[in-house]
């Protein structure tokens, strides 16, 4: 017997109840053919009620919170109750701009080898927006070159001569990822030692790309509207300390790699703030803040777990 689902939409919601209306609406207006149903998992908003959900939306599934538990673990949360043969993670600042959906239903049982795709990204102006990030071979080098990238100078010469990249994908970004159920079952969802930030890139990096080819639905077009469904500033510090977490899950001595040659920049850094812009140096005071305050929990923290998924007794957080 076929499965009457042929996608679960799962939306995370922390305080972006209109947003994740609009974006709802979009689906429940461009969505003919597929047969979908949609999971909310809130994220103990402050915002309002959720009770909200069910009452504008009587057949959604909502999954509440009672604290954040991150977006990692919430659309865990949302992937272990869903019903369909696909997995679609949409971020609560997407919409659709077409039939995005019935697209992508086309495109993945016309690709049954394809288990995991993007779609194209937009802004709100129209313009285009990364989805996907190319495959990367990770060395010991690897840590090292993000170190660099950081670094004012590095920075800027790293970038200005970007490598060659290899054919394929390596990953999505987080926004939107259409999954095969299968896909779900074999690697397991998000790691839940992150709490936000980068458990999209462990997840792709480590296991999906490891085993399953990756492409984008072009037809598929969905306008994320970027950072607004996070309160959080550019440089996020919840996002800096992920960004430990994550090299730690990659390979313990990557991890100290990154950390060793972090502290080091953190030097040089402050010692190149007096000739920067003051944009530039107001995101420099802010990352290196975040390095020095994180530093306990980098060298103590982290380190006191094995770097296997799941090990950590809660996720890592920003205090």
């Amino acid at each position: 017997m076929s499965n009457p689902i042929d996608v679960s939409i799962i939306i995370v919601n922390y305080n972006t109840f209109a947003l994740t209306c609009a974006c709802v609406d979009s689906i429940i207006a461009n969505t003919r053919e597929a047969r979908y149903e949609i999971i909310i998992v809130d994220n103990a908003s402050s915002e309002g009620d959720p009770d909200q959900f069910v009452q504008r939306y009587p057949d959604i599934k909502l999954i509440r919170n009672t604290t954040n538990v991150g977006f990692g673990i919430a659309n865990n949360q949302g992937m272990a109750v869903a019903k369909g043969t696909y997995f679609l993670l949409i971020n609560s600042d997407c919409y659709l701009l077409n039939n995005a959906i019935d697209l992508a239903l086309q495109f993945a049982l016309q690709r049954p080898d394809t288990k995991v795709f993007g779609a194209t990204l937009l802004n709100e102006d129209g313009s285009d927006q990364a989805s996907h990030y190319p495959p990367v071979k990770i060395t010991l080098y690897s840590p090292i070159r993000s170190v660099l990238l950081v670094n004012p100078i590095a920075g800027r010469i790293i970038r200005s001569s970007p490598l060659k990249q290899p054919p394929g994908i390596g990953g999505l970004y987080g926004a939107y990822v259409w999954l095969h159920r299968s896909v779900y079952e074999s690697v397991g969802g998000f790691d839940p030692d992150f709490f936000m930030y980068c458990e999209d890139t462990e997840w792709f990096r480590k296991r999906i790309a490891r085993s399953f080819k990756i492409e984008i639905c072009e037809e598929a077009r969905i306008c994320h509207l970027g950072g607004r469904s996070s309160a959080l500033s550019v440089v996020s510090p919840q996002n800096v300390l992920s960004f430990y977490l994550y090299w730690y899950k990659i390979g313990k001595p990557h991890f100290w790699i990154y950390t060793v040659g972090s502290i080091f920049n953190v030097i040089f850094i402050w010692m190149c703030l007096p000739f920067m812009s003051k944009k530039e140096r107001r995101r420099n005071i802010i990352y290196t803040k975040c390095v020095m305050r994180f530093l306990p929990k980098i060298l103590f923290d982290i380190p006191r777990y094995d770097n296997r998924f799941a090990s950590r007794e809660a996720p890592l957080r920003v205090d």
